[in-house]
């Protein structure tokens, strides 16, 4: 009969810690529901609750079962307690390159299969794994060569060199590591409050640029509403202000015209009677002599006053643009915020255009009260509607 190969099994350290107390069984006991606890567990479990009862599946007991040990279980604890502390002191791995970890408190790098040995699921820091060294140190293959440490040289040492080392006052390395990783996990317990605070503040600062942005979006519709009406508004004023010109153009045309056309009647009128009396002087200056009325002095027909052009009018309106100008231009909005140029706009060239002043206003409506005259022609119509 061919002789069996032993059966290996890999147990996770969770597969032997107690549900209740989540710390490795001590005194382990089985129940009728095949679940396995404490005995010290399940005394205190069932003394806090008037129910007998499993703390896991909730099964009730008619009677208190009898809590013997689970010698298996037990004899698998001891088995692996006792191999936890040496078993690695003779695995090629752990010495070797197959080591991933290194248990502090034992001072032994450790392979795969006996990191499992050390992993501590109960917190109470019996073991404690970290990362390995890279670096070599004196004492690395001295027999406990990471029980102390010499802050002045950096560098663990084992207890022999420890004496040697005894003016730099070598201190316990698992201690030291100890005392440094509280303060590390405090500073970075302040850091992660810092990172939360200052998280909270940034969080804030951008509600508070997009209310901004919101605020500033509603005023720039608004900004935009308002300008469009005053666009509109003075595009109104400009036709209403060249319409009244072209209506006073029209209006001097039409009596300039109707004037003129009387004139022209009157003077052909007399341009006839000149003619008559000039041919009655040369060929019938008998009847020059006969007629009575030759002697009478010749008058021409009443005529019109010539018109005038009231230019009062026209300097009204050139008033009213000149005041609605300087209201415009009397905010200093743009004084205090520089305008930027338009797209495509030479900066240069947008800081030579200066705006009409209103003295310079005052002059043209002290020009046009000054030296406007009647017109006489178109040209004035086709000046003033250009635009």
């Amino acid at each position: 009969m061919e002789e069996e190969k032993p059966l290996v099994l890999r147990l996770q350290p969770q597969d032997l810690v107690c549900t209740v107390c989540f710390s490795y069984y001590v005194h382990p006991s089985t129940l009728p529901c095949g679940h396995t606890f404490c005995k010290g567990c399940l005394e205190k479990y069932w003394a806090e609750n008037a129910r007998c009862n499993c703390p896991l599946c909730q099964k009730n007991f008619k009677e208190r079962p009898e809590l013997n040990k689970n010698t298996d279980l037990s004899a698998l604890l001891d088995a692996l307690q006792a191999q936890d502390s040496r078993a690695h002191e003779r695995c090629p791995s752990c010495t070797g390159t197959g080591a991933l970890r290194l248990c502090l408190p034992c001072g032994a790098p450790l392979c795969k299969d006996h990191l499992v040995l050390h992993q501590d699921p109960t917190g109470r820091q019996r073991h404690l794994l970290v990362n390995l060294i890279t670096a070599p140190w004196p004492c690395m293959q001295h027999d406990r060569g990471l029980e102390y440490f010499c802050v002045s040289h950096s560098s663990p040492l084992c207890p022999a060199c420890a004496v040697q080392h005894e003016e730099c006052r070598p201190v316990q390395l698992l201690e030291l590591y100890r005392k440094k990783q509280e303060i590390m996990r405090k500073r970075i317990s302040h850091m992660e409050e810092s990172i939360t605070s200052k998280e909270h503040i940034i969080s804030r600062h951008k509600d508070a640029y997009r209310e901004i942005q919101i605020l500033i979006s509603d005023i720039k519709d608004n900004l935009t509403r308002d300008f469009r009406e005053m666009r509109d508004y003075l595009e109104k004023q400009e036709r209403a202000a060249f319409w009244r010109m072209k209506q006073e153009q029209d209006s001097a045309q039409r009596e300039t015209s109707q004037l003129v056309q009387e004139l022209i009647a009157d003077l052909d009128n007399v341009k006839r009677q000149k003619a008559q009396l000039e041919e009655q002087l040369e060929y019938d200056w008998i009847s020059m002599l006969k007629d009575v009325t030759s002697e009478e002095i010749f008058t021409t027909s009443a005529s019109r006053s010539p018109y005038t052009f009231d230019e009062n009018r026209i300097v009204d309106t050139t008033d009213a643009v000149a005041k609605m100008k300087q209201s415009l231009l009397s905010h200093a909005l743009l004084e205090a915020t520089p305008c930027p140029p338009k797209q495509g706009e030479n900066p240069s060239d947008h800081e030579e255009i200066q705006p009409l002043c209103l003295n310079t206003l005052q002059e043209m409506s002290c020009t046009i009260r000054g030296h406007i005259a009647p017109p006489t022609s178109s040209s004035f119509y086709s000046a003033t509607c250009c635009r």
